[in-house]
């Protein structure tokens, strides 16, 4: 039997990588997490064309490994479980954040989150929690 804290909110994930061009081994790496934790500042800082979305799941083309390779890697992200949350954890740097700062980062967070945004397949009953600290 689970524990509540997991039955509810913990996720574990799967990263599958392979090269596009050669035919490299594909890289597999499991993930298991209760939240996704942010620095404050990361998203008062996020440029005006970026979302949140893009600080969680980094797309940025990541080079072949094999050194006769020029290709560039593709991830496949697989939410593995069916969490009935999905939390994320906003941390501030210091005590020092100005009413400003709290009202500019409130307008900077979705509401939702679409988990399709963040992994490649998913189940879609998954709600989502923001915590602010």
């Amino acid at each position: 039997m689970e524990c509540f804290i997991h039955q509810f909110f913990h996720v574990n994930s799967q990263d599958v990588t392979k090269c596009l061009k050669c035919t490299s081994p594909a890289q597999i790496a499991v993930y298991s997490e209760k939240w996704r934790w942010i620095p404050a500042n990361t998203i008062l800082d996020l440029p005006e064309d970026k979302r949140l979305v893009d600080i969680l799941r980094d797309v940025s083309p990541v080079p072949c490994a094999s050194e006769e390779c020029d290709g560039t890697l593709q991830k496949t992200t697989t939410l593995l479980n069916d969490p009935a949350v999905f939390c994320i954890c906003i941390g501030w740097e210091n005590d020092e954040a100005t009413k400003n700062d709290i009202v500019n980062f409130c307008t900077r967070i979705p509401i939702s989150i679409n988990l399709k945004d963040l992994f490649d397949i998913c189940p879609e009953t998954v709600d989502l929690v923001l915590y602010l600290g």
